[in-house]
C-alpha cells in the first residue's frame, strides 16, 4: 500500500523504507511507554538512515520453470506430487529409502479404524503408474542452488555416489518427515516390554497373536512433551493409545489395560474412542506432572 501511495507521486517504489513502530513497537511494550517512545525514535532514525541511501531498482520478468521438486516419499510427499501432477505439471519424487510410505508404513490403522496400509498401497501405486512423476528412490539432495521460480538440483544415488542427473524446476516441495521422540525414562531401551506408540503399531501388524497372551498392558501418556522442554501437546497421542487399547481388548478380552494420562484430548467424534474404552472396561489412572508414573523392571520370561 505504501509503495503503490509513493508510486503515485511520481517515485520508484523501491525507494520506501518502512519504520514499524506500530506491530514492533508499541503492541509489544504497551507497559513501558518511555522504553517505547526511545526504540521508536531509534526506529525511525535507522529506517531515515537507510532509506537516505537506497537506489531505485526496475522490476524486470523471469520465465518461469513449471516443474516441481518433491523431497520425501511419505503420506504428504506422494499427495504434494499426486496434487501437482493432476494439475498438468511434472514432478520429480525423491525419496531416500527403496520404498514409498515413511512413517505410515509403522501405523495399524486410523482412530476410525481405516487400514493405513491399503491407503498408502493405493497412493504408491498411483505414483507408479502417473506420467507425470518421474520418482527417484535412494536418491539424496546434492546440489540446490537457483532462486523462486528457476531452481537446479542435482540428485545423487546413495548406493553410487557418482552416479547423478540434474533437475531443472520452479518450486521446491521439502516433506522429509518426523521422527518420533526416543524416551530416556521409563525402561525404555533397557527392557523389551517398554515399546514407543509406532513400534506397537508395527508389533500389532506384525505379530498380533503374541498379544492374544499378554495379561495386563499399560500406556503412559504425555512422555517427554507437555514439560519445559517440549511445553507442546502433539495432539494425536491421546486418540492413537485410546485406539490402540481397544484393539488389544478386542485381540484378547481378558487382558487387563490401563491409560495412566494428564489430560484425555480425544477430542470431537474422537471422544466416541474414548466412551467405548470405558466401555469395554479400559481403566483410565490421572497423574500430574509432580507424581509421575514409575517404571520397574520384574524378571519374567520374555522374548520378541
Amino acid at each position: 500500500m505504501f509503495q503503490q501511495t509513493i508510486r503515485e507521486a511520481g517515485l520508484n517504489k523501491y525507494l520506501f523504507e518502512m519504520a514499524n513502530i506500530r506491530d514492533q513497537n508499541t503492541w509489544v511494550h504497551q507497559k513501558d511507554k518511555n522504553q517505547a517512545t526511545a526504540k521508536a525514535k531509534d526506529l525511525v532514525r535507522m529506517a531515515v538512515a537507510k532509506a537516505a541511501l537506497l537506489d531505485p531498482l526496475q522490476q524486470v520478468a523471469l520465465s518461469l520453470n513449471k516443474a516441481a521438486l518433491v523431497i520425501g516419499g511419505g503420506v504428504a510427499g506422494m499427495s504434494a506430487a499426486l496434487n501437482l501432477a493432476d494439475q498438468g505439471f511434472s514432478v520429480a519424487l525423491v525419496e531416500k529409502t527403496d520404498r514409498l510410505g515413511g512413517n505410515a508404513l509403522k501405523l495399524r490403522a486410523t482412530w476410525k479404524g481405516e487400514d493405513i496400509g491399503i491407503f498408502v498401497q493405493k497412493m504408491t501405486d498411483r505414483i507408479l503408474n502417473h506420467p507425470l512423476i518421474k520418482l527417484h528412490f535412494k536418491t539424496r539432495i546434492e546440489k540446490h542452488t537457483g532462486f523462486i521460480g528457476n531452481f537446479e538440483t542435482l540428485l545423487a544415488d546413495i548406493d553410487d555416489p557418482g552416479k547423478t542427473s540434474t533437475f531443472l524446476h520452479g518450486v521446491t516441495i521439502i516433506a522429509t518427515g518426523g521422527k518420533e521422540s526416543q524416551p530416556t525414562e521409563y525402561l525404555y531401551g533397557e527392557d523389551l516390554r517398554v515399546r514407543t506408540a509406532l513400534e506397537l503399531d508395527s508389533l500389532l501388524k506384525e505379530r498380533p497373536e503374541d498379544f492374544k497372551k499378554t495379561n495386563r498392558a499399560v500406556f503412559i501418556q504425555c512422555v517427554g512433551s507437555r514439560e519445559p522442554q517440549r511445553p507442546y501437546c502433539s495432539k494425536l497421542c491421546c486418540t492413537h493409545s485410546v485406539e490402540s487399547a481397544i484393539h488389544l481388548k478386542k485381540l484378547n478380552p481378558e487382558m487387563e489395560i490401563s491409560i495412566l494420562y494428564r489430560d484425555i484430548r480425544t477430542y470431537g467424534f474422537r471422544e466416541l474412542l474414548y466412551q467405548k474404552a470405558r466401555e469395554m472396561g479400559i481403566l483410565f489412572i490421572r497423574y500430574d506432572l509432580e507424581a509421575k508414573p514409575q517404571v520397574r523392571e520384574e524378571r519374567m520370561h520374555w522374548k520378541y
